[in-house]
């Protein structure tokens, strides 16, 4: 009776590592599966679901193989009681089943832990799938809103047809325009060369104006000089007639007074100056015996020193001449200008 019931006990364990084996096969299956074909926005669900159902089972597994080893512990200890009255029992099977159930808890104790060590990473692909979920509702909620509004936009897509030509002709007005400014400043750049040479130009013509002035002064004094003397030729000639009477009468005495009767002069700077002999300059003879101031004008005299020479000469024919011992001389005599 009792060897019966001990070989009923190693059948009952034997078939509950068999069906152990079997779980832990299927669990394993699942898991495999769960990896491979499970859609991935629900790989993470069903995989923390099967981890848990697999740490219940595992948590259950191990309390049976704790009930097993008591019961083995049992059986130990009323095989050695049998042992005194029956003999030795074979337990080399029990032992050898006891260690492989020892040995499959620990790598299913180890299976735990990799699992439990992946629970967090789940937990937060659990996390960004809510978050997905609750960006995707609103991204559809987006979806819907811009549906409507392209359906209330569809009857201005003819008016943006008419837009769109609208734009490519006003393209090409601008291009046409910025063609046409292009062109302008070409034009103001010519305009501004043109207004610096005119600019110059002006300058130029000022400075030939100032130029003109100058000559047009000098030809008026040149045409008053001339007016002077074309009167002082109709005097000459009027009193040519009066005067030959006077020449033939001093004609003989002339020989012996020449040197007093004619005197010669040297302009320098404002004045006059009595000199024995005519120079390159402005000389001035007086010639008594022909009642005349002859003015010589030299080719090397420069012309503000000529007309300072004639402004006082032309007084003289007036005034005449005031010599160092206080006589007056040339006064009434004519005017000869030489060189002018």
């Amino acid at each position: 009776m009792t060897k019966s019931l001990e070989e009923d006990i190693i059948e009952k364990l034997n078939k509950a590592i068999s069906d152990r084996d079997k779980k832990i096969k299927e669990l394993l299956v699942q898991l495999q599966n769960s990896n491979d074909n499970v859609a991935p926005e629900t790989a993470s669900v069903d995989l923390l679901l099967l981890l848990t159902d697999y740490q219940v089972q595992v948590a259950r597994l191990e309390e049976e193989h704790r009930e097993y080893l008591k019961v083995i512990q049992r059986l130990s200890k009323e095989k050695k009681k049998l042992e005194k009255i029956t003999g030795k029992i074979e337990l080399d099977e029990l032992e050898e089943k006891s260690e492989r159930l020892e040995k499959e808890r620990n790598e299913l104790s180890g299976e735990n832990k990799k699992l439990k060590s992946k629970i967090p990473e789940l937990q937060e692909k659990l996390d960004i799938l809510a978050q997905i979920k609750e960006e995707k509702e609103i991204l559809e909620i987006e979806f819907e809103n811009l549906t409507k509004k392209v359906s209330q936009l569809k009857p201005y897509e003819s008016k943006c047809e008419v837009l769109e030509k609208d734009k490519e002709e006003f393209v090409q007005k601008v291009e046409t325009l910025e063609g046409r400014v292009e062109t302008l400043k070409d034009a103001e750049k010519q305009v501004y060369n043109l207004t610096h040479k005119n600019f110059d130009l002006k300058t130029e013509v000022q400075g030939l104006k100032s130029q003109l002035e100058q000559k047009q002064n000098e030809l008026n004094e040149l045409l008053e000089l001339i007016q002077f003397q074309a009167e002082k030729i109709k005097l000459l000639e009027s009193d040519l007639s009066s005067n030959q009477a006077f020449v033939a009468d001093t004609t003989l005495s002339s020989n012996s007074t020449t040197t007093q009767e004619r005197k010669h002069f040297e302009f320098d700077k404002d004045k006059f100056i009595k000199v024995s002999k005519k120079s390159e300059g402005v000389n001035l003879e007086f010639n008594a015996l022909k009642r005349k101031w002859i003015v010589t004008i030299g080719t090397k005299v420069s012309l503000v020193e000529k007309n300072k020479a004639l402004r006082l000469v032309r007084a003289l024919p007036t005034s005449g001449k005031k010599m160092k011992n206080g006589e007056l001389i040339g006064k009434g005599f004519d005017l000869m200008i030489i060189g002018e």
